[in-house]
């Protein structure tokens, strides 16, 4: 007897849920800001620009932000936005350099980008897609295994970053969101040990969770 009562009680509160949505159509026109958590894996590639000796290594983290932006929704549903967001954390990884006494490390301090958004709104579901610069700021250094020498630069760097995701609205001023991120950050050379210059590239993926709201 359990068993049919409980699916009849998800049916009835599914079907109450769709048609209390129906009967209120949601609109996305607005401005919007909200917090955010991301966790991110990819790949640093470091070359040697006088060896091309390669020391690429895997980064991983995590990062917390906020974002604000503005959405308007069009009669036929297309929504299409803008949006900026600023993450502080540590996505951070290193590798043995061809020297063996000395360690290669890449760390990204800080995130940013700004990006516009196109999706199609199924009332307070709204699936995206979004495209615009990124931009961070990255810590690229060396250090010696048997000191405590190290040697390095940080720099600003600035690349892309497509995304796709979900946002649903919880109620008329509160939404959740689940995203996909790939961000490259692109290229610069980078000075480390002994006045060696090695050209680095930054790409990792993310996902990120939010909560947000609308004014």
């Amino acid at each position: 007897m359990k068993r049919p009562l409980l699916v009849g009680f998800l049916l009835i509160f599914t079907f109450w849920t769709a048609t209390s949505f129906a009967a209120d159509p949601y609109k996305w026109t607005g401005f919007n800001a909200g917090i955010q958590g991301l966790g991110a894996d990819g790949n640093t590639d470091w070359t040697y620009t006088s060896s091309n000796n390669t020391v690429d290594h895997r980064i991983s983290g995590a990062m917390a932000g906020l974002f604000v932006g503005y959405n308007y929704q069009f009669p036929f549903n297309l929504v299409v936005g803008v949006e900026t967001d600023i993450n502080y954390g540590s996505i951070r990884g290193h590798e043995v350099c061809p020297n063996p006494d000395w360690i290669g490390e890449s760390k990204v301090n800080w995130l940013g980008s700004t990006r516009l958004r196109v999706g199609y709104a199924f009332n307070r579901f709204l699936p995206y897609i979004a495209l615009g610069p990124a931009y961070g700021r990255v810590n690229v250094f060396t250090k010696n295994n048997g000191s405590d020498e190290e040697f390095g630069e940080t720099k600003t760097y600035l690349g892309f970053s497509p995304s796709v995701g979900v946002d649903f609205a919880v109620s008329k001023n509160l939404f959740v969101r689940a995203e996909y991120d790939y961000i490259y950050l692109g290229k610069k050379d980078m000075t480390v040990d002994f006045g060696n210059v090695v050209d680095t590239k930054v790409a990792f993926s993310e996902v990120k969770f939010a909560i947000g709201f609308t004014f």
